[in-house]
Order: structure tokens, then C-alpha cells, then sequence
């Protein structure tokens, strides 16, 4: 099973997101879970500190203490493996997202499609089965 992480400032956003991928979870009979949404920056750290997280969805500016490429500097210098896919509104932090080995980069407002899109190749990549 694996299961998600996701962390966004905005409440309305975090919601609507996370019952969209529960749906593309049930569409496509994917092992998954979302073990956390929060908008909480330190929740979010303490979750992943003590569960295993396979896929950690972030956005960049979390208007917090730390920004969500400060946190996947901080995650991926204890796990190697962990999936990130970055949401933003603000498209000038695209590239920088990159040097964590991110998975993908969804530009805001985020479509149902772009999501599955995402979600899709991401489970291809973990089974090993290209489309």
C-alpha cells in the first residue's frame, strides 16, 4: 500500500484535492491511502517522521516557518525513496523543485484530469509498467 502525505495552506484546496485523489484511489483499484492532510508544517514533519510515507504532495508556499522545498530538502535527506509532487500557483518555483527528484509539478488551479494524469503515471512508475 502506498500511502500519501499532503500538506496545503488552503483548507478549501486541501479538501477538495484530497477527495479527488480518494476517488482516483477507488477508479482505479490502487493500494493507496492518504494517511494525512494537514496545513500543518510541524504535523506534517512528525507524521512522516514515525509512518512510513511513499508520496508526499506539497505546496511551495505553505505560508508557514518553511516553505514546502524547505521541508522535501528536509524529507529527502532521510528518505531517498519518497515520491514528491509539488502544487503552486506560483510557476517561477518550478524549477527549483526539481533538484529534490521530484516526481511532478502541478500548476494551480489543478484539474481533476492533470491529477489522474499524475496519479497514473506515478503508479506505472512504482509497479514498473509503462502505459
Amino acid at each position: 500500500m502506498l500511502n500519501f502525505a499532503i500538506c496545503d495552506d488552503n483548507l478549501n484546496f486541501l479538501d477538495k484535492f484530497s477527495s479527488v485523489l480518494e476517488n482516483i484511489f477507488m477508479q482505479y483499484n490502487y493500494d493507496a491511502q492518504i494517511g494525512l492532510k494537514t496545513s500543518n508544517v510541524d504535523e506534517l514533519l512528525d507524521y512522516i517522521d514515525e509512518n512510513k510515507t511513499n508520496v508526499l504532495i506539497l505546496d511551495i508556499n505553505l505560508k508557514s516557518s518553511k516553505s514546502g522545498l524547505e521541508i522535501a530538502s528536509e524529507v529527502r535527506e532521510k528518505d531517498k525513496d519518497v515520491y514528491f509532487i509539488f502544487t503552486t500557483a506560483h510557476l517561477e518555483y518550478a524549477m527549483m523543485a526539481y533538484k529534490f527528484k521530484t516526481f511532478d509539478y502541478l500548476a494551480k488551479p489543478i484539474t481533476s484530469d492533470k491529477l489522474e494524469e499524475t496519479i497514473v503515471r506515478l503508479f506505472e512508475d512504482v509497479n514498473g509498467t509503462p502505459k
